[in-house]
């Protein structure tokens, strides 16, 4: 069983809005107070499971901009993958042989048609939608589908914080953990399942507090710390190696364990606290509280403990959703990039739907751009818009963090006694780079692109370029700002370099990159990517996974406006 999207309808300042999912990474960017973490925490409010996590807050769903309450609906669309699915389903509901329900069941299955379960914010119940049958049997059906849904997990970078110590009530043994909205509880939860792992499901937390021989508790403890060593150090190590120094520097002489705190007269509970063993200075051990260490350390040690030890988890790893809001901000920029690979490799079972406002997590080598999404707020309503949808009539600064990690992988290695072309902006870099590679009527060898941003703010890559480059080209927009920057940077590096600064077309007025593709070339590449903005559509198809159809597009570019361009190029690197 898997998710397959959600629907969102009247949760805080989102009116309607839809996510299509699929097991890959998301990022959703945008402006600050743009609704991106009301998306989260829309979608994290679908699971009852997670009523309790930081005391319900996602819960309150009116919208602060309106006096009105409006009725609040999470929908899920799922879709039932195997027909073992429909039996438990079956055993749990009790069908007899012959009853429609089951055969409808597995219609879905056959058809792979999704299935809408919804929840209600107002009563907290679940439902079908468009699924007719009696209202008590639907609401049935509604919560045994949910409960063999994959987990869904949330991972807030900013107010995730590990407690100082973990209390179980002096009655835990006897009546269990009960339903809570503390911080506590989400914690007592994870720390049972860790006592359960730790020994392959042989003693739970409830057995080692029976146990009277303290070294039998002792034993239990080791094994409990070892567990947590080999999911949590050993992991750390891994991702530490792979972005050097930029973790921390003494985790090789780090170790994780846990205590245990028995119940005194004036303390009546049983207390846990994680410590970390710190054998940096001499070999000699020093414990600390995890919010002790680097707030690195503290954001992965929280991750990795809700990813791993979650109830969930074990019995089904795969299909899972996790949002994450902000991921590693308090990581080094080349953590943050190892982390991404990290995220990557559970995304290949798994959907991770974050917010990030950083470059580093949108690494085009890892993301595919066409799944970013732009969350924007307009009088006051929250959208979400995918990036082959996002136009030049909406605000750029909500890609700043894209087209940063964009220009990142363009790189600025060694230019010395290259062929450099300096381009406005990150698209043209993207379009001449493919008419380079896939057509043989336009020059390319030893020509090295240098993406700018904006025509005004290249000053500093043409001094690069006279310094060190063999001959060099810089090419602008034939409008308002193009013809100013290329007046100014006449008037700044002199007559002498003005050669190399050259308009797109001098003949047509205005002419942008876009107006070398003809109408008839622009429907084409726009419905490849499905995008609706030509700018957005060459980005996304310098990154279309298939290849054979990007080289095909651009090998069959109609050469009306096309050869002013290569003739401007060739010409000026004969």
């Amino acid at each position: 069983m898997k998710y397959v999207g959600f629907e969102i309808e009247n949760y805080r300042a989102i009116e309607y809005i839809e996510v299509k999912i699929s097991n890959s990474l998301i990022p959703i960017i945008g402006i600050n107070e743009s609704g991106k973490t009301s998306v989260l925490k829309a979608i994290l409010s679908f699971d009852k499971l997670k009523d309790n996590y930081n005391k319900g807050e996602h819960l309150n769903y009116k919208n602060k901009y309106s006096y009105k309450d409006m009725e609040c609906n999470i929908v899920a669309n799922i879709v039932l993958e195997t027909e073992d699915e429909v039996e438990r389903i079956a055993r749990k509901m009790k069908l007899k042989v012959g009853d429609s329900l089951y055969d409808r069941l597995k219609e879905y299955v056959h058809s792979q048609k999704s299935i809408k379960v919804l929840r209600s914010l107002r009563d907290k119940k679940y439902s079908l939608l468009d699924f007719p049958i009696e209202e008590e049997r639907n609401r049935e059906l509604a919560e045994k589908i949910f409960d063999d849904l994959p987990i869904i997990l949330y991972f807030d970078d900013f107010s995730d914080r590990v407690p100082d110590i973990i209390d179980f009530p002096i009655n835990y043994i006897e009546k269990g953990l009960r339903s809570s909205t503390s911080i506590q509880a989400e914690w007592r939860s994870l720390l049972e399942e860790i006592f359960l792992r730790s020994t392959n499901g042989e003693d739970e937390l409830k057995d080692f507090l029976k146990m009277t021989n303290e070294d039998d508790k002792a034993a239990l403890l080791s094994d409990v710390s070892d567990q947590l060593n080999s999911d949590i150090i050993n992991e750390w190590k891994k991702l530490k190696s792979k972005g050097s120094t930029a973790l921390a520097n003494d985790e090789d002489d780090l170790e994780l364990i846990i205590n245990y705190i028995p119940p005194v007269d004036d303390n009546l509970v049983y207390s846990f606290q994680f410590k970390v063993i710190d054998k940096t200075v001499g070999g000699k051990k020093r414990q600390f509280n995890v919010i002790e260490r680097s707030k690195g350390f503290q954001w992965y040690f929280n991750f990795i403990i809700k990813l791993k030890f979650n109830a969930k988890y074990k019995n089904n790893p795969s299909n899972a959703i996790y949002l994450l809001d902000e991921p590693g901000s308090y990581l080094h920029s080349s953590a943050q990039e190892e982390l991404l690979s990290e995220l990557k490799e559970i995304s290949e079972k798994n959907t991770l739907l974050y917010c990030t406002h950083s470059q580093y997590l949108l690494d085009p080598d890892s993301i595919n751009v066409s799944t970013i999404k732009i969350a924007v707020k307009q009088e006051g309503k929250v959208n979400l818009i995918s990036f082959n949808s996002y136009g030049k009539n909406n605000s750029q600064g909500a890609l700043s963090p894209l087209l940063d990690a964009l220009h990142l992988k363009t790189g600025m290695e060694n230019i010395d006694n290259k062929d450099i072309i300096v381009t406005e902006g990150i698209t043209d870099y993207y379009f001449i780079k493919m008419l380079m590679e896939y057509r043989d009527d336009f020059l390319g060898d030893n020509i090295r692109i240098i993406p700018g941003v904006g025509a005004a703010n290249l000053k500093e890559l043409i001094s690069l370029s006279i310094a060190s480059s063999n001959k060099y080209l810089v090419l602008l927009d034939n409008d308002k700002a193009g013809r100013t920057a290329y007046d100014n940077y006449v008037s700044y590096f002199g007559e002498h370099e003005s050669r190399n600064f050259k308009l797109y077309n001098c003949e047509q007025e205005p002419f942008e990159l876009e107006n070398f593709i003809t109408p008839n070339d622009e429907e084409v590449i726009k419905k490849l990517t499905s995008s609706e903005d030509l700018k957005t559509a060459i980005v996304s198809l310098y990154f279309l996974s298939n290849d054979r159809d990007r080289r095909r597009v651009i090998k069959k570019l109609e050469d009306k406006n096309l050869r002013v361009l290569r003739e401007l190029i060739n010409k000026h690197f004969r």
